[in-house]
């Protein structure tokens, strides 16, 4: 009997837990009938032979009682057969052990202390500026009076604090500071407060640039772009007269230029590849997807705008009318547009020489080189009109954008209430200069 007792008991705690009930043809059920059973007999034997033996308990799930546990909960080690038994163990613990994992997700994912710094700086500039400023309060309802200054004075100084303590993160924002902060970050207008470089148009004087004898154009300043090493006349390029509308070629190529040149902050040597990636999205004349010249300036324009949204230049409206107010800069005398240009084919003459560019870069180089010489073979005077020409059209443009813009941002101002609204996009697009966004 003892022996027999002792089986049984052993039995029961080696059974493993992932048997299936009905493996052996048996109904569901049947496990809970043969536990049973045996703890009687067990009980019996225990009883008839005068002393006590605890049996072992099955793994059955604690919810129907019906199979085998094969899970256990991780919060308060309840055995359950399957996924419905599991959930209907406990709402409560389950929801509380999914929370508990994504928080501290969450709590990993932390702003690194250069983020912080730079938040809190900008934060710092937006409340003096703020303050400074002599506009309407910035409240959400534009109502309030000193009460909503009092409110949003206490505000900044409270996450002054937090950036001085390097805390500062943005999900410590509201809702509507983070839309409001995004917004700015997005548009360009918080670009003022960072460091601005200059471009080599804005430091290299319109005198150093002199003409030479074969046409080309070449500065006497190193800071300028270095002229195309021996750049072949127009006459042995083609026997065909070029039509007058390649000064829309021009204009569009340097539209390119100029925008590539701020997005990587004057600098678009640092990745010539991505630099040379960015030009021939922008400009359909380089890639091959504009056989012909523009009909008109306007549509040279419209190229390179619509063209920017692209997710490899998207960037916003107001940094395209900024880069193209640095082609009107250039477009102020006509020896910087050459120069421009041979920027352009550096660009993509150092991701062609990199072996990485085939055959698309390989022919927007011969165009850049077809459209350079021409440009280099035309009369003094015919340069200096031709530049007045397209910086009009530079002008005319920036100014229906900039209605557009004024219009957007006054519906914007509508729904937000009384804002920090974008700062410097709706002067004078076509007269006062917008900083592009870093």
């Amino acid at each position: 009997a003892l022996n027999m007792a002792s089986g049984v008991s052993l039995e029961l705690q080696l059974m493993p837990t992932f048997e299936q009930p009905h493996a052996a043809g048996r109904p569901p059920g049947a496990v809970t009938e043969i536990v049973a059973d045996a703890r009687e007999r067990t009980a019996g034997m225990s009883a008839g032979s005068g002393a006590g033996f605890a049996s072992a308990p099955a793994r059955v799930c604690g919810v129907c009682a019906q199979d085998f546990a094969k899970y256990t909960c991780p919060r308060c080690a309840a055995q359950s057969c399957g996924l419905t038994c599991y959930r209907a163990h406990g709402a409560a613990c389950t929801e509380l052990f999914d929370r508990a994992q994504v928080e501290a997700a969450l709590s990993a994912t932390t702003a690194t202390p250069e983020t912080r710094e730079g938040m809190g700086d900008i934060l710092r500039r937006m409340r003096d500026q703020s303050l400074d400023s002599d506009g309407p309060p910035r409240g959400r309802s534009g109502e309030g009076g000193p009460v909503a200054e009092d409110k949003e004075a206490e505000r900044v100084r409270e996450l002054q604090q937090l950036a001085t303590q390097g805390a500062l993160e943005q999900i410590l924002l509201t809702a509507d500071e983070q839309l409001d902060f995004e917004r700015h970050a997005a548009n360009g207008s918080l670009s003022h407060y960072l460091d601005r470089t200059d471009a080599w148009w804005e430091r290299v004087s319109a005198g150093s640039v002199e003409r030479l004898s074969d046409g080309c154009f070449a500065s006497r300043d190193r800071r300028a772009p270095a002229a195309i090493h021996e750049l072949p006349k127009l006459a042995g390029l083609t026997a065909r007269h070029p039509p007058a509308s390649m000064r829309h070629l021009v204009l569009e190529m340097l539209a390119c230029y100029t925008y590539t040149y701020r997005l990587f902050d004057c600098n678009p040597t640092v990745d010539t590849a991505d630099a040379a990636r960015c030009v021939l999205q922008l400009s359909a004349a380089l890639n091959g997807d504009e056989r012909e010249a523009y009909v008109s300036a306007h549509a040279a324009l419209q190229s390179v705008s619509s063209r920017s949204s692209h997710p490899v230049t998207r960037t916003s409206r107001e940094f395209t009318a900024a880069s193209l107010l640095d082609a009107r800069a250039v477009l102020s005398a006509p020896g910087f547009v050459a120069l421009a240009l041979c920027d352009l084919h550096a660009i993509l003459s150092a991701r062609h020489g990199a072996k990485r560019g085939g055959r698309q870069v390989e022919l927007a180089c011969r165009k850049l080189v077809f459209v350079t010489s021409w440009w280099c073979s035309q009369e003094a005077d015919a340069l200096s009109g031709i530049c007045a020409d397209l910086s009009a059209e530079i002008g005319t443009w920036c100014t229906e954008l900039g209605s557009q813009l004024a219009g957007e941002e006054a519906v914007a101002r509508a729904v937000a209430g009384a804002g920090s609204g974008a700062l410097g996009v709706v002067r004078g697009l076509g007269h006062a200069r917008i900083l592009p966004g870093s």
